[in-house]
């Protein structure tokens, strides 16, 4: 009893301590579970074996992550993008059905790289003149564009699919490619949102006679590049045979992780070191690209290793299976089969409270433990948690960078969560349906 009571006060310190703030997450997810441990009665010797093992068994999902985010942005940087936004913006023109349309795919190809604040730079500069000239509603716009990235945000690079990865100890890779057939059901449901958008526009919004005014599609890219990047890209490598070079490239890299079974780390490390060889002609520039994204890389990667930390010792002491055990005790024995899709179904709400961290290694173990006690398999679970969560990050005021794609548009970000929340609540039930429909979800 005392062991439980230990684990579920850890676990409440820490999703307490991410939700307000406390401390970095790096901090308390090592320290939380350490003392915990301690306080429990383990020793040092066994408290380092059980963090030394589960930071040994996030190592794959780490260095994926680290080596996924200096390869995309390296590919990004070369402009791989580019031709087919600007493609795009030329294909909408000022027709207001197309505008939406048109934002809906730059969305998605953008947030192909898995990074939310890219995507947001990319795509909302992009289109915000084309929407005020045609009078178009800004908050629109940014329904499209978070919407749009939310149902490709399943990419095995990416945060959610890494930290579901991470939380039950699966395989990132074949977490997502169960999940293919659910994105390209979200796929179908953003852009069926941006036709009826556009549609609503055309039909409410009295459209004056355009301006006769360019669309800027220098801002694409609107990142200010630090020193660092601005000497890697001094350096770099342009024309129209190394773009098609970049894309044949990425095309290979995904095509490896769906159609082999190469680890994802060494995937995505040979893709980078081609990457840097092919786009920068000197060692020192290939380097200054490292140094560039460094920040980024290494941050999410001693997470995933903190994260493992803590799991590995509230695994390995016996407290998360104690407290698991404890919830399924305490619940309804005709709720348990089912409660993975029924907090999937409110995730996004759950994830607009809590930011990432505690929702995927604080609350989802817990759920899995009461699956598993009714044999739902924890794949399962994390599929259908995380779906309502990842679509849903662009309105959740946990996560920054929806600050930011309001900021960029120039909107309140209320506002913003009010116009849209009911929208992407729909479109993930569809998708949490459409995933049990197909047994990619079981109960």
């Amino acid at each position: 009893m005392m062991l439980t009571a230990i684990g579920l006060s850890a676990m409440l310190l820490v999703v307490y301590a991410l939700v307000k703030g406390k401390a970095a997450p790096l901090v308390v997810l090592t320290l939380v579970p350490i003392g915990a441990a301690a306080l429990a009665g383990f020793g040092p010797q066994q408290i380092s074996d059980f963090a030394n093992k589960g930071a040994l068994s996030v190592a794959p999902i780490a260095s994926l992550f680290i080596f996924a985010i200096l390869f995309f942005s390296t590919v990004r940087e070369a402009g791989i993008f580019e031709p087919l936004v600007k493609a795009l913006l030329r294909f909408a023109g000022d027709r207001v059905v197309r505008v939406t349309v048109a934002t809906s795919l730059v969305a998605m190809i953008a947030h192909l790289e898995g990074i939310g604040a890219a995507t947001f730079l990319i795509a909302i500069p992009a289109f915000l003149p084309v929407y005020r000239r045609l009078r178009m509603s800004e908050y629109d716009l940014l329904l499209i564009t978070g919407l749009s990235a939310g149902v490709v945000n399943f990419a095995p690079w990416g945060g959610p699919i890494g930290r579901a990865a991470l939380a039950m100890h699966l395989n990132p890779v074949e977490l997502w490619t169960g999940l293919i057939p659910v994105q390209l059901v979200g796929v179908v449901c953003a852009l069926t949102v941006a036709f009826m958008v556009g549609k609503r526009a055309e039909r409410n919004l009295a459209l004056t006679t355009p301006e006769s005014v360019s669309v800027d599609q220098g801002a694409i890219d609107t990142e200010s590049p630090s020193p660092v990047k601005g000497a890697a890209r001094a350096d770099m490598r342009t024309g129209r045979a190394m773009y098609w070079c970049n894309v044949a490239l990425t095309v290979g890299a995904i095509a490896c992780l769906v159609l082999t079974h190469i680890s994802p780390t060494i995937v995505f490390l040979c893709a980078l070191a081609v990457a840097l060889l092919l786009n920068f002609r000197t060692p020192q520039a290939q380097l200054a690209q490292i140094k560039g994204h460094a920040s980024e890389a290494l941050t999410m990667g001693a997470l995933m290793f903190a994260a493992g930390c803590f799991l590995g010792v509230m695994d390995g002491s016996g407290m998360l299976p104690r407290i698991s055990a404890a919830l399924t005790n305490l619940m309804p024995g005709f709720v348990g089969p089912y409660i993975h899709i029924l907090i999937g179904s409110v995730s996004l709400f759950i994830g607009a409270l809590f930011s990432p961290d505690p929702f995927y290694l604080g609350l989802m173990p817990m759920v899995d433990g009461i699956a598993r006690a009714h044999g739902v398999p924890s794949d399962s679970v994390a599929r259908a948690m995380m779906i309502g969560e990842s679509i849903g990050f662009s309105i959740s005021p946990a996560v920054p960078t929806a600050y930011l794609a309001a900021g960029l548009a120039g909107c309140e970000i209320g506002e913003f969560m009010r116009r849209s929340l009911f929208t992407v609540w729909v479109v993930s039930l569809i998708m949490v349906g459409s995933a049990v429909l197909f047994g990619i979800v079981k109960v």
